[in-house]
């Protein structure tokens, strides 16, 4: 892992961190390209379809911004 990826995940990291305390359990996925985007989405583990829609988001939004990286984190709490 480079030096910049590390950088991405610990951000993402500790953006979890945060929602967790706050007893918030989003997913979250930060993509940098161009510029840097975070999104997040509540309902990512309710069903296979909510997972996969907020998944093809991230996605859409990463060929947008010409992304070099990508960190996803779901909380398992």
């Amino acid at each position: 892992m480079n030096a910049e990826t590390a950088d991405l995940l610990l951000d993402v990291v500790r953006r979890l961190e945060k929602s967790i305390v706050a007893r918030e359990c989003p997913a979250i996925v930060a993509v940098q390209g161009e510029r840097k985007l975070v999104l997040s989405d509540y309902d990512y583990l309710r069903d296979t379809a909510a997972a996969a829609a907020f998944e093809t988001r991230a996605a859409e939004k990463a060929r947008e911004i010409g992304v070099d990286r990508w960190v996803l984190a779901v909380p398992q709490v």
